[in-house]
């Protein structure tokens, strides 16, 4: 079985590659103003773009092709990354090692690569609407610099600096919302959640659950001054920006601090503009993208902050949540059960809710088949991926 930690960093990078195409890139607000068509550039056989006009066509079309190849992606890097990461048989019968996080790394982007390759060859011949064309033509140099520097094994090539964000420009709102809604008329897009608006983290067939606890007002009374823990650094600027400098290094089989979360890692720097969101934050990028951190406020006063799922559930620990990166998971009083994203059928898994560390654990079992585990935190509704639990932040 894969060490949680190298999972957990391929579910981030699938969520990268797709949620700018099928959740839109609407992390950022367009102006209001609609792009003059046919003033861009036209596509090459080979998927590249060259001066001159882009070809466009009916928004139907357009959404039909986008969650067509937005599938075909998941289907196949789901597939190749879960081979990618899976330790081998060591000689002589003897037990399988978990990857070193380089070699991981490296594996996880080669088995990327060629469904990537696909996807933005499969992109690069659709024909977006007409109010579109400019921003198709800024995508598509992207995709087809990301996919060469994939191909290559050139893993630092700058093409893939923000593939943990956001690596393509945001589509302009009315056209987005537009879109959405030939989406949810679309049958190849049942399960994607395609187009999704402004902050929406289920582009990967989350349930789209009504929010009943919103913390959004504590959250925005917590978002001043500095806070600090084990994990990192919290500012919090009086201008309305954030400086975070967070450890996100997922869960090992070596940690041993509380259900495995590693803190081996060196820090990342999320910094910009800061919005606050029911159960989380959102931090303005300089280049339009934005990242999304999952937070909540515990009875203590101690601020968590993380990447991974943080999902309401009702006082009796059911309902649905949003499984990060990977599908919805419905949670009964006695069994569990699955839509996967691309299907709207539901299938069984395991599940049971388990004492650990002193806290009431739901174990459930992946769409990788692995065993993952969600904490439940008392007196907020809440389930949450254990390196949200454990990163805690105080002032």
């Amino acid at each position: 079985m894969p060490d949680r930690r190298f999972r957990s960093f391929a579910c981030m990078v699938l969520v990268a590659l797709l949620m700018p195409l099928v959740a839109a890139c609407s992390s950022k607000r367009d102006s209001g103003t609609t792009p003059p068509s046919g003033s861009t550039a036209s596509r090459t056989a080979a998927g590249t773009v060259a001066t001159g006009k882009v070809q466009t066509g009916s928004d139907a079309e357009f959404v039909k092709g986008v969650c067509v190849a937005a599938q075909a992606f998941v289907d196949q890097v789901t597939k190749d990354t879960q081979s990618a990461l899976t330790p081998q048989p060591g000689a002589k019968g003897t037990p399988a090692a978990t990857p070193d996080f380089g070699s991981a790394f490296i594996a996880l982007f080669q088995a990327i690569a060629p469904a990537y390759g696909k996807f933005a060859d499969q992109m690069s011949k659709l024909k977006p609407p007409p109010d579109l064309a400019d921003w198709f033509q800024q995508a598509q140099p992207q995709m087809a610099a990301a996919a060469k520097a994939l191909k290559d094994g050139n893993f630092d090539d700058p093409s893939l600096k923000n593939l943990s964000t956001n690596p393509f420009p945001a589509i302009p709102d009315g056209p987005r919302t537009r879109l959405q809604g030939v989406a949810a008329k679309t049958k190849e897009c049942d399960g994607l959640d395609a187009f999704s608006p402004e902050g929406s983290s289920s582009g990967f067939g989350g349930s789209g659950q009504s929010v009943l606890h919103s913390q959004k007002t504590a959250l925005q009374a917590a978002a001043t001054g500095t806070w600090t823990g084990k994990y990192g650094t919290l500012k919090f600027n009086s201008d309305g920006t954030a400086d975070f400098n967070i450890k996100l290094c997922g869960i090992s089989s070596n940690s041993t601090n509380p259900f495995g979360v590693d803190d081996s890692c060196d820090a990342q720097e999320f910094t910009g503009k800061v919005t606050v969101e029911d159960h989380g934050f959102q931090i303005a990028n300089t280049d339009g993208s934005s990242s999304v951190l999952q937070a909540y406020l515990d009875g203590a006063g101690k601020l968590h902050v993380g990447v991974g799922t943080l999902s309401e559930l009702a006082d009796d620990r059911t309902g649905t949540v949003d499984v990060f990166a990977e599908s919805s998971l419905t949670v009964k009083q006695d069994s569990c059960e699955r839509e996967d994203s691309g299907s709207s059928a539901t299938n069984p898994v395991s599940c049971k809710w388990v004492t650990e560390n002193g806290q009431q654990v739901l174990r459930f079992t992946n769409a990788l088949g692995d065993t993952d585990e969600l904490i439940w935190v008392p007196g907020r509704n809440l389930v949450a991926d254990p390196t949200i639990f454990v990163s805690t932040y105080s002032k």
